[in-house]
């Protein structure tokens, strides 16, 4: 006899409890499907918006940039092969995004799976809105069939100048400002796709703090409209060869600079590394006057990982013979640890630390040197490239 089998799949991947979904959002007991993935399949997902005259954008501002946060989350699932496999199942996100346009001009009410509410209030908005503290943007599924992998909510993001507080920017939100709707949106988009909170990430819980620090940046931070920022969202361990431009940090920048080059550094010192899985990497130190290439070899990773679940689905799939409810949590990978070995121009041999998505930096090289830890490289956010002097 067949019988409906409930199933909570998590990525083998990694990431806190899911900003906008409608059970276990710290008052009640989280339902196996809290968190979970709103729209799982290949259907499209049919999205309105309501935006109100205080939000302080254009309807095509607007359309912009939830457009840009959709191609971006599809990008990046490709890029990352994020689906799952049961079997004969295979199950994976849908990206088909299809605008129907205002809401207000449909003509039936549940035309669309997604609203995007901004600066609009209703009493259900109002209702979501009471989950959480002076909020500038959630997300909050309304509806979910666990047998179709499908469900329908909104999105709420606050009016230009809507959160209000004693250690609030003046005027926060500014959303003329370049970049910050689109990184809302991606944030709250990322809820929708199953994603908790995770630090140094598009989902990083602490999102509005960021938002106003690019409010008054000098120039625009291009980076925040990205899924990866100091560190991988999913981390995939398996990559065979990266180039990373980065900085070399800290009290020791011109001693190590001397030991591996032979020299005292002149001027701004450069930093990239070349890593290959297969063996034969290098860190570049660069100044005014030339290049040291310090050649390094790591061995087999050590993988941690977390009690943390990224991409969450929640679907009912059919299944033969006696089958009983289940729910399945992965521990995931989410950074690695290697240990090697660099030498110096005169032949001396130092202990080498590498460490992939561990802490602040995509990836940190450290040496042991005189009973120290001392940085030879950190790869800086992922989409910036920056020089330090020493």
């Amino acid at each position: 006899m067949k019988r409906l089998l409930s199933l909570c799949l998590v990525a083998l991947l990694s990431c806190v409890a899911v900003a906008g979904d409608h059970a276990g959002n710290g008052g009640d007991n989280p339902t196996w499907d809290s968190g979970a993935a709103w729209f799982v399949g290949d259907g499209p997902i049919h999205y309105c918006y309501q935006i109100d005259p205080s939000f302080g954008v254009s309807e095509g501002d607007v359309q912009s940039a939830i457009s840009a946060a959709f191609q971006t989350w599809a990008a990046y699932l490709q890029k990352k092969q994020v689906s799952y496999v049961l079997g004969n199942d295979t199950y994976h996100f849908s990206t088909d995004a299809r605008s129907l346009g205002q809401c207000a001009t449909l003509s039936s009410p549940g035309a669309a799976d997604l609203i995007f509410n901004l600066g609009t209030s209703s009493a259900e908005i109002n209702k979501a809105k009471a989950l959480y503290q002076n909020p500038t943007s959630f997300a909050y599924r309304t509806s979910y069939d666990p047998a179709k992998g499908w469900g329908g909510g909104f999105i709420w993001v606050a009016s230009r100048g809507g959160v209000v507080g004693p250690d609030i920017l003046p005027g926060f939100p500014d959303w003329t400002k370049p970049n910050l709707l689109e990184s809302t949106l991606l944030h709250e988009l990322g809820h929708v796709y199953g994603c908790p909170h995770r630090d140094g990430t598009i989902m990083d819980a602490n999102i509005s703090l960021v938002l106003e620090q690019a409010t008054t940046a000098s120039e625009p931070w291009s980076w925040i409209t990205h899924v990866d920022w100091s560190r991988e969202l999913t981390f995939v361990p398996s990559t065979a060869s990266v180039t990373l431009p980065g900085i070399l940090v800290g009290p020791s920048t011109a001693e190590t600079f001397r030991r591996f080059s032979g020299r005292a550094p002149q001027g701004e010192i450069g930093a990239t590394v070349n890593w290959n899985e297969s063996g034969a990497s290098s860190v570049a130190l660069s100044d005014q006057i030339g290049t040291a290439t310090i050649p390094f070899m790591a061995g087999a990773p050590i993988q941690t990982s977390e009690d943390l679940a990224l991409f969450k689905i929640y679907v009912e799939t059919k299944a033969t013979g006696n089958v009983i409810p289940i729910g399945v949590t992965s521990r995931s990978a989410l950074a690695e640890v290697r240990f090697g070995q660099v030498k110096d121009p005169q032949g001396n041999s130092y202990m080498l630390e590498f460490d992939r998505n561990m802490g602040a930096h995509p990836m940190e090289i450290r040496y042991f040197a005189n009973g120290n830890l001392l940085p030879l490289f950190f790869a800086d956010n992922l989409q910036m490239t920056h020089r330090a002097a020493p």
